[in-house]
């Protein structure tokens, strides 16, 4: 071998050494903060499927409620008319 070929590989191998470095700077944070996001996301999801939950029963109590209260309406308005003699 000669000495042009020994630089020229060791020039490659430190340019292929320079682009590997840059390479996993950019990468390692963009992994970390893929897996933050992954994790953020599923924290939510299992929050707003809480929430539907909690929603979901606010919703029924709401409705009971309302149904009770048609229900005296009717009961008054039954009386009255009966009051009313119609």
């Amino acid at each position: 071998m000669t000495w042009e070929i020994i630089a020229g590989f060791i020039a490659l191998t430190g340019f292929i050494g320079t682009i590997a470095g840059v390479c996993v700077k950019v990468v390692v944070p963009l992994t970390r903060s893929i897996v933050t996001l992954n994790e953020n996301v599923k924290n939510l999801c299992a929050k707003f499927s809480l929430f539907d939950e909690d929603n979901t029963r606010s919703h029924r109590r709401l409705w009971e409620h309302n149904e009770k209260q048609d229900a005296c309406l009717e009961s008054y308005g039954r009386r009255l008319h009966d009051l009313d003699g119609k």
